[in-house]
């Protein structure tokens, strides 16, 4: 059985700044960020990894590299695992943005307006249809390995996405369960269903 395994990369300068940051090579890593990254190399070592893919921004990155040297791998970006597009708030950092932010993913996570886009930014429905065809192409290239597969995203992305292809997990558990930094979700293949064994921290779901 597969396994894959989503984190999301460590503190990075852009939330330390509470600024939107997701387009681009910029706001790496803290230096708590490259601490946590270090950590979470560590935690990895109790799990075979054959394979890392990446979210091209720096912050995560930087966070698959030091995994990588520390498992032999090289990361592969793949642009599907990017943080969500919040279009023209991009380098914004006001509570204006911040409140129009929210009042935009309530929509989507509470009164289920998943085609409410950001302004020249994404939609629910549009980081659906960048990942959902990804992450279909990673489980059937790996459907045959013993080695686990690691994603290295963002929690915006991996809140949007990963209560879809969960079996049983939803929004809401992960609305109130949200990943920290370098936090580990750990899924299992079996039967052609996806099940979550563990999200973050301590809480572990049986499958």
């Amino acid at each position: 059985m597969t396994r894959y395994l989503f984190v999301r990369h460590g503190e990075s300068e852009a939330n330390l700044l509470h600024e939107f940051s997701n387009r681009g090579w910029k706001h790496g890593l803290t230096d708590l960020g490259i601490k946590q990254a270090n950590s979470l190399a560590m935690r990895l070592q109790d799990y075979s990894i054959g394979a890392i893919y990446t979210s091209p921004l720096l912050r995560a990155w930087q966070t698959a590299e030091i995994v990588g040297r520390a498992v032999n791998i090289v990361p592969q970006i793949a642009n599907e695992l990017i943080e969500f597009d919040t279009g023209a708030l991009e380098g914004k950092s006001d509570q204006d943005s911040w409140n129009l932010y929210y009042e935009i993913t309530n929509d989507w996570f509470i009164r289920k307006k998943y085609s409410r886009r950001f302004d020249r930014g994404d939609s629910f429905e549009s980081i659906l249809a960048r990942f959902l065809p990804f992450f279909a192409l990673i489980r059937q290239r790996h459907s045959h390995s013993d080695q686990a597969v690691l994603f290295v995203g963002h929690g915006g992305t991996f809140l949007c996405t990963l209560p879809i292809v969960f079996e049983q997990i939803d929004v809401n558990f992960a609305l109130q369960h949200r990943l920290g930094h370098t936090d580990i979700v750990v899924a299992e293949e079996f039967e052609g269903k996806l099940s979550c064994l563990v999200w973050g921290g301590e809480i572990i779901i049986q499958p």
